[in-house]
């Protein structure tokens, strides 16, 4: 190697050292940079950092939001690492935060969000800022304080004692949020930063792998400008879940108001004079909407066309006394029906997933209507399976959550496979017709043969 190509290899060797050695120290300051801060962050009194509370307002997504205002408290802790009683009772106080819903949520517009998923709907807004600017910071400091939801001497959802089978969830979270406050170049107080953390044995459910003391960002969700595809990406981290569900129908008070119908009818002709008294086979599975606590059983009445409850062991054996029918959530529960009978729902949570399946009959072709409140007309001409869900055409694909209001019906008619009194079936009608037509054309044909035949020996003669 000469000389010059030695120097030259040196100078290149130089050039990527010196490159790596950039690259090195570049790498840290680019991953600060491009971690995202888990608090909020004020630059001075005219624009002092960020918080709100974030809450989650869970349903099936059938449901109506409800009418609803949740309250929040703060509880001071202490100042820096000061937490006596002294200290305590200089902490400004932080008054209660409010966050309201009704069905005008369900129209998303500014401050609030829809998030689905499987039979859930989550409506998300957030409270006003958590820095009142009524609020006087006493001085320079950490003001540490717990913020939680209460339901103590407030009601969040009005009239939910008396909704028929409703009920609610309300979190038990409770997080520590503390107010970093400064002087900025005036020498004005202001909130330089808001930092959260979880408190142990108080986690939200949004936060299921969070075993306590993680931070999480309180920045409102106006001032994130980048798109967003979870809710902790959106708004303030300081989320609190709740769940609500309430059921249609009246339950065992008025049989006459139900959450859903299944009715049976026959038709098509047929001398069979018992055909009236002739059952239908279901097997039936409804499965409680998933915000729902606890394990349900829901209970239908079998009532005849005049509105009648019916308690007869050919519908179900394990019929009660005063004629319910106990369905479990999951469970394939097997019901009868016979013409101008119908099965009555009276308990139904919205959005519980129902599947109604009958079994075939070798003399009868069956076919529904589904009506679902504010869903339309569903017509399931006959195919197997006969019932919904289906996947053959028509497809009435599942699933079937039940919508709210009442009105909701399966309507289920086995028409009898065309027999007349005679006992002919008149599916096989045109066939007999075709074959009625060729013997009579070949009774002509060999008429005219046999005359044309005649003739001509009578001619020899």
């Amino acid at each position: 190697m000469t000389r010059k190509s030695h120097n030259k290899l040196k100078h290149t060797a130089s050039i990527a050292l010196a490159m790596l050695v950039s690259i090195c120290l570049l790498l840290p300051a680019l991953t600060q940079s491009a971690k995202a801060t888990s608090y909020s962050v004020g630059t001075d009194a005219l624009n002092p950092a960020p918080s709100a509370i974030t809450k989650i307002l869970k349903m099936s997504t059938e449901t109506t939001t409800p009418t609803a205002s949740f309250k929040f408290v703060f509880e001071p802790i202490g100042i820096n690492e000061k937490t006596d009683s002294a200290t305590v009772a200089t902490m400004p106080l932080i008054g209660d935060k409010f966050i309201s819903f009704s069905a005008a949520d369900d129209i998303t517009g500014s401050g609030t969000a829809i998030f689905t998923s499987g039979d859930v709907k989550s409506v998300v807004k957030e409270s006003s800022d958590l820095n009142d600017p009524a609020i006087v910071w006493p001085g320079v400091g950490v003001y540490k304080y717990y913020v939680s939801e209460t339901q103590s001497g407030h009601t969040s959802i009005p009239g939910l004692s008396t909704m028929e089978n409703a009920g609610a969830a309300f979190s038990t979270a409770k997080y520590i949020v503390e107010f970093w406050v400064d002087l900025d170049s005036t020498h004005t107080l202001f909130i330089k930063f808001v930092n959260a953390i979880t408190v142990p044995g108080f986690i939200d459910e949004y936060y299921p792998g969070d075993p306590g003391g993680q931070k999480v960002d309180p920045t409102p969700g106006e001032y994130r400008t980048n798109p967003y595809d979870t809710i902790a990406d959106g708004f303030s981290q300081l989320i609190f879940t709740n769940r609500f569900w309430k059921s249609d129908g009246k339950g065992p008070t008025d049989p006459t108001i139900n959450a859903l119908e299944i009715t049976k009818k026959i038709d098509g002709m047929d001398d069979d004079p018992a055909r009236f008294d002739r059952y239908f086979n279901y097997t039936i599975k409804v499965v409680q909407p998933s915000v729902v606590e606890g394990a349900q059983t829901y209970k239908a009445y079998v009532l005849d066309e005049s509105g009648t409850k019916v308690i007869s062991v050919n519908n179900f054996p394990g019929i009660a006394v005063d004629g319910l029918i106990e369905f479990p959530s999951t469970a394939n529960v097997a019901v009868s029906l016979k013409h101008g009978e119908r099965l009555a729902f009276v308990d139904l949570h919205v959005g519980a997933l129902v599947e109604v399946l009958e079994a075939a009959d070798a003399l009868y072709k069956p076919s529904y209507q589904r009506t679902f409140a504010g869903t339309g007309v569903f017509t399931g001409a006959a195919g197997a399976p006969w019932g919904f869900p289906r996947d053959i055409s028509p497809v009435d694909a599942a699933p079937h959550y039940i919508p709210e209001g009442n009105g909701n019906r399966v309507d289920f008619t086995n028409t009898r496979t065309n027999a007349t009194p005679t006992g002919l079936d008149v599916d096989d009608l045109p066939y007999v017709l075709l074959l009625s037509l060729a013997l009579s054309s070949l009774g002509g044909y060999v008429t005219i043969k046999t005359r044309k035949k005649q003739k001509t020996m009578n001619r020899k003669v």
